[in-house]
């Protein structure tokens, strides 16, 4: 079930609980017949109990009512706005007494982590693929541009769910783009990404020279906590035989693939530094090939 269709129910009558870490968007509050709930959200006690002493020595208890607290006749749904949310409610019959507290806990709906992007490219143009978090509910995308000096440049780039791709448009053949982005749901806005480069090729694939055709599809580098990384690449060949090196900008081989079929996928472990850009060589290629940037 998504975070965007969960609800909590509470019932008051039925003596206090605790839950202190709960993601929904609704609070169902159930009212018996006859009974009236009443509900604080802002924090603060549902009832107050104040012990005073009588001039004959004789102890009394008085129940104070939060001045914040909604009264809830039938039952009735509170949305889970604002990113926590403490929500306590108490019963009162009809002659006036009082339940213990039904609940009392944080519900939490937080915003989504940093979306991963994988990077389609051509000399003009860079599209941004989304894939997001199992939670909570993605709403929308958002891409911002900078400068080599952190400055944000151009318009905020938004994409609405269920689509998860944006295409900027306009771009110049080998040059260096820097992006940052986040994603946003139910509980807020995530924090930005770390800046991501992007250099254009310098011609579109797929590239033909001697008897092959190598065009690289897709380009993934994924950082480790260790410090080190690894990189995907995947593509088609239009020599199903044919082995599919791929090659750091300075010529060092990272991968190599020697599956039979017209689409490779190859995988370069333990990386201790993130190749800037890489290239695919076919056979009879004679060393040319694209150069295609890494995200």
């Amino acid at each position: 079930m998504s975070a965007a269709s969960t609800s909590r129910r509470l019932a008051p009558a039925g003596g206090a609980t605790t839950d202190t870490a709960v993601a929904a968007n609704n609070v169902v509050v159930a009212v018996a017949a006859g009974t009236t709930v009443y509900c604080t959200t802002d924090g603060s006690a549902i009832v107050t109990h104040t012990h005073t002493l009588s001039p004959t020595a004789k102890a009394e208890n008085t129940n104070t009512l939060s001045p914040t607290a909604t009264a809830y006749t039938a039952q009735a749904t509170i949305a889970v706005t604002a990113a926590k949310l403490r929500v306590q409610c108490t019963a009162q019959n009809a002659s006036g007494g009082l339940s213990q507290t039904a609940f009392l806990g944080w519900y939490k709906v937080p915003a989504p982590a940093a979306p991963a992007v994988v990077t389609t490219l051509t000399t003009t143009t860079i599209t941004f693929t989304f894939s997001a978090p199992a939670v909570p509910q993605v709403t929308s995308y958002l891409a911002q541009e900078y400068d080599a000096n952190g400055v944000a440049k151009g318009a905020l780039l938004t994409v609405n769910t269920p689509a998860a791709a944006i295409t900027v448009t306009g771009k110049a053949a080998s040059v260096k783009y820097y992006f940052k982005f986040s994603a946003k749901g139910v509980g807020g806005t995530s924090a930005q990404s770390a800046t991501v480069a992007i250099t254009t090729p310098s011609k579109n694939s797929p590239l033909s020279t001697g008897t092959a055709v190598v065009t690289i599809t897709n380009i993934k580098y994924t950082a480790a906590a260790n410090g080190t990384g690894s990189l995907e690449v995947a593509g088609t060949r239009s020599d199903a035989n044919a082995a599919i090196e791929v090659k750091n900008q300075d010529g060092t081989v990272l991968s190599v693939d020697k599956t039979v079929g017209p689409t490779f996928k190859t995988t370069a472990a333990n990386l201790t530094v993130k190749p800037t850009a890489v290239r695919a060589n076919g056979p009879n290629l004679n060393g040319v090939s694209l150069i295609y940037a890494v995200v």
